[in-house]
């Protein structure tokens, strides 16, 4: 367990200047594209779906949920070392923490930040269309859970989850 907490602190120190962007610029853009998903849900998508151009809209909405639950879990998972790409599996060689542990670590993180951003996306979508209109709520909080928690979940999963 001491051996995790360690890994942990090195992996997800914000100060550290590791990476091309940084911890804290993996956070911000985490936030950036997180708060353009919120954003997008301010709009009630069944209104959105009866547009002819609807897919337009789920692209970039679910290209912008993807990127931030990348960017969330990117840092640590990968990082850049003396200009060399360093995956946290390369570096479990030198530290005596399982893989699996760490794999549990992170799956908790990405749970944490999906059941955050969900609960706020599902708030934001089931009050503004009541506001609006409301006789087809639950496309909007079906479409939202969707975009907010499927999407991310199987980003985070392919970035914790590698293929050998």
């Amino acid at each position: 367990m001491e051996a995790l907490k360690k890994f942990t602190e090195h992996f997800g120190d914000y100060g550290k200047e590791v990476m091309k962007l940084g911890n804290l610029g993996n956070r911000v853009c985490t936030y950036i594209f997180a708060g353009f998903v919120e954003l997008c849900m301010l709009c009630p998508i069944n209104r959105i779906i009866s547009e002819s151009d609807a897919y337009i809209y789920f692209v970039i909405v679910v290209a912008w949920a993807a990127l931030a639950a990348n960017f969330y879990i990117n840092h640590y998972v990968v990082q850049s070392e003396e200009g060399k790409r360093v995956t946290i599996y390369q570096k479990l060689t030198y530290i005596p923490v399982a893989r699996k542990t760490i794999q549990e670590a992170l799956l908790k993180r990405l749970l944490r930040y999906i059941g955050i951003t969900t609960i706020i996306a599902v708030i934001l979508q089931g009050s503004m269309p009541l506001l609006i209109c409301n006789e087809s709520i639950w496309q909007n909080l079906l479409c939202a859970i969707i975009i907010i928690s499927v999407i991310p979940f199987v980003t985070g999963l392919l970035l914790i989850y590698p293929r050998r």
